[in-house]
């Protein structure tokens, strides 16, 4: 159980701390308890359970509980190891000669507790003892709790939320000894809380202070903690096995009485406290059973609704509500398909039912009978429940009561409407006025809310809507729009949110939004009325807007929202900052906005996200249109840098309709980094628009196989060559369980698919290969593995499905689809190599792995190979193709560090005078490499050197043999552990280089080089964030929208055969613009040393600058890249900045431009007359 603490401001100033649960998806870990007769409590069964304690909403408590015979605390109270938090809680502790502590309390508030800190180690036992004085105590409850999970703020000082797990709990009934001895099994919290106990764990005790169990205790009570331990207990081999799709007993956490009888569970209840619940657990459910089926029995039908969660396993959950109101027969078969409910939910943990206990429902009775006959998991509905009949609507009107407010507005309510009105100094972001429900059904899918302006102050209304089942929609009113004083908005509530259900609370956010536009926080208006009315009754109304306005709608992003523990952190210039910890791979929580006024011709959807840390963060994207269907997208965030990126939506699905929703999965999905993430980012920027960015620009990917991941029950072990080992043990036909990757950077010249995969047991095993495109298009292959054998398969990937865009993901059902070899399968197979190719391997082969003829001429001469270099091979983890030129490119995927897989190539005729060993090797990706050069002598002796690769540059490397090992003889074999030694930056590694020259020679080519009349200044180019056109000698036209202050985005130069005598950059850049423009210029020499610069650029003016690159920095070495931070750095104007230069000239010099200065205070008289 996550609890929250808030902090409140009493009349006396105190701060005073509320411990509460927190309503709905923060669940305890229980593990199921028996009593002997001795008062030892110990586990029955040893598997975890997941208990359903939940708290609606936080609960008013007095700060002056009645007072004690002692003095209680006002502030935190300290006694030995044991905290308590203050005079609020109810508790007063006291030193005892008897034990750890003395605990007295006397009207406890609800949730509050005592904690004490606690060391634990590989202990799994704790063993609580203590003296009930006067059996005073009945009920208390025990939780472990971990760091603090999040901080949310609201207004009454916010409270923080922590990771805890239950333990268990103690219940006094009938006689009981003084004394007594509670002993758990915390093995199961401790997991749950694994990787949250950086601050420590605290157990946390509830005595006599849960609100659902009132009824079995006075609140009043003493006891003498006498200790406190922890043991080691080894695990015993007894485990509870559960049939498939089986459904727990149902149990209640207080609220309800149950009884069984012949199977049937029999509920009976009298005002049971808000969402209180009866539960049952579900055990191995397979997914293939999505329908959940209750047959309820009414008795005397005084039971009105019932809300239903669903659990998954992966934390997803879902709701759906039952109107018993509308049902005339006493024995009715309820039945949902859990997959329409939320199709992320995957296998089910728990349901759940609200019955008469949720507030939102508006139960008029709560007091009631009801039977659950039977609970089952189905593969699809039965005719049975489709038959059921449902009579029309009691015919209630929908109504709504009095406009209230929080603070900020002024009310009053005149002849029906409702005048509002407000000032700056007291209106506060998201102050609103709101109002309640009452009756409302989903067929009444029209809102119509008539305004008066008044005096037209009033410049914006950010509508909330909030249906029962917790979803929300939103709309946008621009009162500015409108040249009339009164105002007829209509809103199409399930075009704002398709799964909301009836509308049961509305707000009104007038002027307070900070993500709307407002020039003063200062107005008033008139509600004349608000209506409901069914989809299509009325003609559809329209905002009028001005004609100077009519140019600039445009659809609108609401505010940006979490169904999850995200931090969201909305800035006025409509930026979110985004924060978590402990975030879970496959949970797939997420923060999501609504849209409203898209149209299918503003078709590509673009981000700017920028990751604020140095790790790098997958975001899943999904859009929901108008219509329900989903397209996906997935944008990678490369650490401390900004991203942009584009989708298009109807690539993404085809069907789908204007985009109502926006979802965005952040290190939650199964492309996740890491099984538990945390991080922070920023949104910057979401738009629409009708034309891609990418049209007149080629994007430039690495073609990068993802990790491989499994929702099923495989066993995934990477080796350290990059092979993949898959053992399973019970996987069923049918049951399409898969192991996946996602592929990013795939291009569709590489339309050959090769699968290697070794079979490494005596069955054969089918493995259905699924594709998908980036345009969400489908292709399959089978593959066959033959008995230990290996085997290599080839996939055309534009012949599976012509219509497939570039590939986003593929996904192996092994032994699992209805090729499966029988109805249960079990098996282990090796993944060998997975690539993509331009060519078919069927097709002759036009690369020779040997023999490849170098033909690279020694300094300053065109004679014939200085040595005879055999041809290069390689151990099968890399592809080798050479040019006319003699060049060799080397290309390779899922390389793992510290596999050691090489290309090599032997030598002949080396003689020891040829010392020098002599590289020049182009990196073709953005990311360095890392090359372990291995030397071999005639008497096998061996050395050693590495060579680093910079992004998309040219590395020169010289080796010197024999100071690799003076004791080598001459060489017979080179070895280049490329990105696969120890050094490799990654843990898999992908990627393409060119080694354009490589020599042995007598002279080393690292001696001072003659200095050359020119320089190779490379193109520019940029890692994101601006749009670069390239001209002639370093020209280049540069625009940019939305580069952040202080994010460093950048563009670049790379540079070749730079000379410390060429020491001038000389610049000349024209600002197009109207605003002024700051550089800050990087320099990189060859051995890392940096220099800086600054310009700054005048509007619309051609501005020269030089830098002195050896005055910058005069450590630095020859330069080898020069970067541009344009409007991104501390010295840019604004926080967001858009704009467009052109770089005119661009030149390294040895002469200065600039006449020399001299310092005034060394110029002679003469001078001075001069």
């Amino acid at each position: 159980m996550n609890s929250m603490w808030i902090w409140m401001k009493s009349k006396l100033g105190l701060s005073i701390m509320i411990s509460m649960a927190v309503i709905i998806s923060i669940f305890s870990v229980v593990t199921i308890m028996s009593r002997d007769n001795s008062n030892n409590i110990e586990p029955a069964v040893s598997e975890v359970n997941t208990d359903n304690k939940q708290i609606p909403q936080p609960v008013p408590v007095s700060a002056t509980a009645p007072p004690l015979e002692e003095e209680v605390p006002l502030t935190e109270q300290h006694v030995g190891e044991w905290i308590n938090e203050a005079v609020w809680t109810g508790y007063h502790l006291s030193p005892s000669e008897e034990g750890e502590v003395s605990i007295k309390f006397d009207h406890t508030a609800d949730y509050a507790s005592v904690r004490r800190k606690m060391n634990i180690g590989n202990e799994n036992q704790l063993a609580l003892q203590f003296v009930n004085l006067n059996q005073s105590i009945t009920h208390l409850e025990l939780y472990l709790r971990g760091d603090k999970k999040q901080f949310v703020d609201d207004a009454n000082g916010g409270y923080w939320l922590y990771h805890e797990a239950f333990v268990g709990d103690y219940k006094a009934e009938g006689s009981q000894k003084e004394t007594v001895r509670l002993t758990y099994d915390i093995s199961g919290a401790l997991s749950e809380l694994h990787g949250n106990l950086s601050d420590g764990v605290q157990l946390v005790m509830m005595i006599e202070s849960h609100p659902n169990s009132t009824a079995s205790y006075d609140r009043k009570g003493e006891m003498i903690v006498q200790s406190v331990t922890l043991t080691t207990k080894a695990n015993e081999a007894k485990r509870t096995v559960f049939h498939e799709n089986t459904i727990m007993p149902w149990r209640t956490d207080g609220g309800y009485k149950l009884s069984v009888q012949n199977g049937r569970t029999l509920i009976s209840y009298d005002n049971p406290t808000d969402y209180a619940n009866v539960s049952a657990e579900i055990k191995n459910h397979n997914k293939a059973y999505s329908f959940l089926k209750l047959v309820l029995e009414r008795g005397d039908r005084s039971t009105e609704n019932i809300t239903v969660k669903l659990l998954g396993t992966n934390g997803q959950e879902g709701y759906d509500v039952i109107d018993l109101t509308k049902i005339n027969t006493d024995t009715f078969v309820y039945e949902v398909d859990t997959i329409a409910v939320n199709t992320m939910i995957g296998k089910l943990a728990r349901v759940e039912l609200f019955i008469d206990s949720n507030p939102l429902n508006e139960p008029t009775n709560r007091k009631g009978k009801l039977t659950i006959a039977s609970a089952s998991l189905m593969k699809a509905a039965t005719q049975q429940a489709a038959e059921v009949s449902v009579p029309p609507s009691k015919g209630k009107g929908v109504t709504i009561d009095a406009w209230n407010t929080a603070g900020g507005y002024t009310i009053q309510q005149k002849d029906g409407s409702t005048h509002v009105s407000y000032k700056n100094d007291g209106l506060s972001d998201y102050a609103n006025i709101y109002t309640t429900v009452n009756h409302h059904a989903k067929e009444y899918g029209n809102l119509t809310i008539t305004f008066d302006r008044l005096d037209h102050s009033a410049e914006n209304v950010l509508v909330k809507l909030l249906g029962a089942n917790g979803e929300e929609g939103y709309g946008v009113i621009n009162l500015m729009d409108y040249k009339e004083s009164v105002v007829n908005y209509e809103m199409d509530i399930y075009a704002t949110n398709p799964r909301i259900d009836r509308v049961v609370k509305m707000e009104l956010f007038i002027d307070s939004s900070p993500l709307l536009p407002t020039k003063d926080r200062t107005g008033e208006l008139k509600i004349i009325s608000v209506s409901f009315s069914k989809v299509g009754s009325q003609p559809p109304k329209k905002p009028q807007p001005s004609d100077e306005e009519m140019e600039s709608n445009e659809e609108m992003i609401g505010i940006w929202k979490t169904d999850g523990s995200y931090t969201l952190n909305p800035r006025k210039d409509g930026t979110i900052e985004i924060s978590y910890k402990n975030m879970g791979r496959s949970t797939y929580e997420n923060v999501y906005s609504t849209i409203s006024g898209h149209s299918a011709e503003k078709k590509y959807l673009r981000f700017t996200l920028k990751n604020l840390d140095s790790a790098s963060k997958h975001v899943l994207i999904k859009t929901i249109g108008k219509n329900g269907q989903e397209g996906y997208g997935l944008m990678v965030l490369k650490p401390n840098a900004t991203t942009d990126y584009e989708m298009d939506v109807y690539s993404a699905n085809p069907d789908i309709d204007v985009i109502s929703r926006i979802e965005l999965f952040i290190d939650t999905s199964s492309e996740a980094g890491a099984d538990l993430n945390e991080g922070k980012l920023e949104i910057l920027d979401v738009s629409f628009d009708e034309n891609s960015r990418n049209d007149n620009e080629e994007e430039v990917k690495e073609l990068t196989i993802g990790e491989w991941k499994t929702d099923g029950e495989y066993t995934l072990n990477a080796g350290k060559d990059g092979s993949i080992d898959i053992s399973y043990e019970s996987i069923g036909r049918n049951t399409y369980q898969n192991v996946y990757s996602a592929i990013s950077g795939h291009s569709k010249e590489k339309k050959y698919l090769h699968f290697t995969m070794k079979n490494l047991d005596g069955t054969s095993k089918y493995v259905l290969i699924k594709i998908i495109g980036k345009n969400g298009k489908e292709g399959y292959g089978l593959m066959v593995l033959k008995p230990n054998a290996t085997t290599d398969y080839e996939m055309d990937i534009y012949g599976a499905n012509p219509d497939m865009d570039i590939i986003a993901k593929i996904e192996l059902f092994i032994d699992s689809s209805g090729e499966a070899g029988a109805d249960v399968n079990r098996g282990k197979l090796e993944l060998l190599a997975v690539t993509f190719a331009n060519h078919s391997s069927l097709e002759e082969e036009e690369v020779p792995s040997t023999d490849l003829e170098q033909h690279h001429p020694g300094p300053g001469t065109s004679n014939p190979p200085i040595v005879d270099l055999k041809g290069w091979g390689t151990d099968g983890k890399y592809a080798l193709k050479a040019n006319s030129s003699g060049h060799i490119t080397v290309t390779y995927s899922n390389v793992a560090k510290n596999s050691y897989a090489n290309i090599n190539r032997s030598i002949d005729n080396h003689t020891a005078a040829k010392k020098y060993l002599q590289f020049s090797i182009r990196n073709k990706d953005h990311t360095s490499k890392h090359i372990l050069v291995k030397l071999i002598g005639a008497n096998n002796q061996e050395g050693y050197d590495v060579m680093t690769l910079e992004p998309d540059a040219v590395t020169d490397h010289e080796i010197d043999v024999y100071a690799t090992n003076s004791d080598m003889d001459t060489l017979k074999r080179i070895e280049l552990f490329i990105d696969s030694s120890g050094d490799a930056t990654a843990d898999t590694n992908a990627g393409s280089l060119v080694i354009e020259s490589y020599a042995l020679a007598e002279v080393s080519n690292t001696t001072p080089p003659v200095v050359q009349p020119g320089l190779d200044l490379g193109d520019w180019a940029t890692p994101g964030g601006y749009i670069i056109t390239n001209g002639e000698n370093g020209s280049a036209s540069v625009s940019y929208s939305n580069v952040g202050k202080n994010t460093y985005a950048n563009i670049y130069s790379t540079i070749t055969g730079h000379s410390e005598t060429f020491k001038y950059l000389q610049l000349s850049i024209h600002n197009h613009d109207s605003s002024t423009k700051h550089i800050l210029i990087k320099l990189i020499g060859e051995n890392g040393q940096e220099g800086y610069g600054v310009i700054r650029l005048e509007p619309n003016l051609i501005t020269d600058y030089e830098l002195d690159i050896y005055a910058a920095n005069p450590g630095i070495d020859r330069l080898r890249r020069i970067e541009f931070f344009i409007d991104s750095s501390g010295d840019a104007t604004a926080d967001a900045n858009s704009g467009s230069l052109e770089i005119v000239s661009y030149a390294i010099s040895e002469d200065s431009n600039t006449p020399p200065q001299v310092d005034p205070l060394e110029m002679d008289s003469a001078q001075l007359a001069d």
